[in-house]
């Protein structure tokens, strides 16, 4: 059964309005990111993301490792799916890790079970692929002496009949990642950046509980692009929570406006905190409507960990 996207409702766009003024905007970042900017060039990790090439092969910049966050196929056959794989086993990336998106139905077992003519998922030769689903991967970089600890999963708010999807209401992604992960990898955006206000309010709270250095996603094709979040900023926090539509309203509306204040008085007399960030990129490789006009704008996108 179709249902739609989740929608703010006339109350929670007054709520948002009502105190928007007091956080200012959410800044984007150039398309090439420097999260390991302490560290010295040679010992950086180089990092390409990709999303949403929906059977396409577009060029993919070198690097030491490839993130793939879902939406490989457009029907989610398995014949679709085994010709992305091979397409990213040929690729040069040491290490290469990928989750599934809401179009891969074939490795949706529940989606499967009533869609026997998608081909059947153990026969799909991974090659050297790791695929997460809910799980954790922790990927050596020893002539760095450095590692990274990855997390991943494909789930995403309900909208239409399409696979590894769950209820507005089921918060799926609570307690979930891992503590010291270094990179999320999550198919949808969190509610309220690079989402176009499609994202989800529950992987947003995740986010600011695990606090990873990187957080790569894609399914809102129009809203590729880089986004910045400092977990230690008082405006950042209130924008969130002005965001949130699982919460109560007046309440809320009155404990934003007093955190933020607390926050302000704070800073004035203390002194800013130091910055915790997320680096958010949203990689989708497809248009809004098929492919992009431009190459560069399909390729994936570089950040230096």
């Amino acid at each position: 059964m179709f249902q739609p996207i989740d929608r703010f409702t006339p109350w929670e766009h007054k709520r948002r309005n009502l105190l928007l003024w007091f956080c200012k905007p959410a800044g984007r970042v150039p398309s090439t990111s420097v999260i390991a900017d302490h560290l010295p060039p040679q010992q950086r990790i180089t990092a390409v993301c990709i999303s949403d090439t929906h059977n396409t092969k577009p060029h993919i910049p070198d690097g030491d490792v490839l993130f793939h966050t879902g939406d490989l196929t457009s029907f989610g056959t398995a014949t679709e799916l085994q010709d992305q794989l091979d397409w990213l086993a040929s690729l040069p990336h040491r290490h290469k890790v990928l989750i599934a998106g809401n179009h891969d139905k074939v490795l949706d077992e529940t989606y499967v079970e009533v869609r026997r003519d998608l081909g059947r998922r153990e026969d799909i030769n991974w090659h050297d692929l790791t695929y997460l689903r809910s799980s954790s991967v922790t990927l050596q970089f020893p002539e760095l002496d450095r590692s990274l600890k990855v997390y991943g999963d494909p789930l995403t708010p309900i909208y239409g009949g399409w696979a590894f999807q769950h209820r507005r209401k089921d918060d799926t992604w609570k307690n979930t990642v891992p503590a010291g992960t270094d990179v999320l990898l999550a198919h949808g955006p969190p509610l309220g950046h690079i989402d176009n206000g499609k994202g989800s309010p529950w992987l947003l709270r995740e986010l600011r509980r695990a606090r990873p250095r990187l957080l790569i996603c894609g399914h809102i094709h129009e809203a590729r692009g880089l986004e910045v979040i400092n977990h230690a900023d008082w405006d950042d926090w209130a924008r969130d929570r002005l965001n949130q539509f699982t919460t109560p309203g007046i309440v809320e509306v009155i404990a934003t406006i007093a955190v933020l204040l607390f926050g302000w008085m704070y800073s004035a007399v203390v002194g800013k905190r130091a910055p915790q960030n997320t680096l958010l990129v949203n990689a989708a490789s497809m248009g809004r409507i098929g492919q992009r006009k431009e190459a560069d704008e399909a390729s994936g996108v570089v950040v230096y960990l």
